[in-house]
């Protein structure tokens, strides 16, 4: 176990060395980057259920919309921000 914590630790990644790198946000945005859009709109979502003002959160919902092609949904969410 300890090699993996290891290998995770040496692997470059920003995220390894972030403090927040387990935040839902971070997730998220590592999701986006590999592609992983519907992993992304799931954290984002879940965790707006429980912090509905998050306007990075928000606005990275909106972005993984217009990755995902969802535009009508991406300009729902923004409209939220504007709020």
């Amino acid at each position: 176990m300890s090699s993996a914590i290891a290998e995770h630790q040496n692997s470059g990644s920003v995220a390894a060395h972030s403090p927040q790198a387990s935040s839902p946000l971070a997730e998220a945005q590592s999701a986006l980057e590999r592609g992983e859009v519907n992993k992304a709109v799931t954290i984002l979502s879940n965790y707006l259920q429980g912090h509905p003002k998050n306007v990075p959160a928000r606005l990275a919902l909106g972005q993984a919309y217009v990755s995902a092609g969802q535009n009508e949904q991406a300009q729902a969410e923004l409209q939220k921000v504007l709020k």
